[in-house]
């Protein structure tokens, strides 16, 4: 029997045999490992075992935010929760799953930009603001710092990982900058200059959800009045 090229056992091989005996997969399973051991499914399949645990550990807790009007739309909450559980992830972990040049670390360093410039627009983390949202909560309870999603596992230390995520985010932007030299020196130099800028007025200031917030909250109001079970009055 040739080993190199039909399965010991007859069929396709075990996977772990791959590496002893040269089996040459079909392109088709080829194809279905690399999407399973993707860089980006790896992060959404862990960030899904992440919010299905914070939501055990809520139920069991019972929700530390105060529901006003007609309660929690859960289905918004963790839509919103996945949502914000794999941003800090990917920002967090890049280098852990990602190659450092290439287009990964282009689209890393634009979410980074877009990110810190999304705080600067929207006055909050808008993944927290729509989380609040979908519980129902009265905005005017929670400053900016305050993020559903962390405080639900980590209660009053949410800041250790938040400030983690924040910190490795805050070097990965350098580091890739620094490492794709394939980028002109001037766009890289703009860039980090640019986002630092961003970065740390973002760290210099703490508002209430409310304060910058009325366009904003027009808007949404009109676009998840379905979604929702009330909106909160300005």
């Amino acid at each position: 029997m040739n080993i190199h090229t039909n399965s010991p056992i007859g069929g396709e091989a075990p996977f772990a045999s791959y590496f002893w005996t040269g089996y040459t997969y079909p392109k088709s399973r080829i194809w279905s490992l690399s999407v399973v051991f993707n860089p980006y499914m790896k992060i959404l399949i862990i960030t899904m075992l992440l919010t299905i645990i914070s939501f055990i550990v809520e139920f069991q807790r019972n929700s530390p935010i105060n529901s006003v009007g007609g309660g929690t739309n859960y289905i918004g909450v963790f839509i919103s929760r996945y949502i914000h559980y794999a941003m800090l992830l990917y920002f967090a972990t890049f280098l852990l799953f990602f190659k450092e040049k290439g287009k990964d670390a282009v689209i890393y360093i634009l979410f980074a930009v877009l990110l810190s410039f999304s705080w600067i627009l929207f006055d909050c983390c808008i993944a927290s603001y729509h989380e609040l949202l979908f519980y129902g909560a009265n905005h005017h309870e929670y400053t900016t710092s305050f993020h559903p999603c962390l405080y639900i596992i980590f209660n009053k230390y949410q800041w250790i990982p938040l400030t983690i995520s924040g910190g490795m985010m805050f070097f990965t932007v350098f580091y890739l900058l620094w490492k794709n030299t394939s980028i002109s020196l001037i766009l890289r130099l703009v860039t980090g200059v640019i986002f630092f800028c961003l970065y740390v007025y973002n760290l210099a200031t703490t508002r209430y959800y409310n304060n910058k917030l009325k366009y904003p909250l027009d808007m949404e109001h009109r676009l998840y009045k379905y979604f929702t079970i009330s909106s909160q009055p300005r």
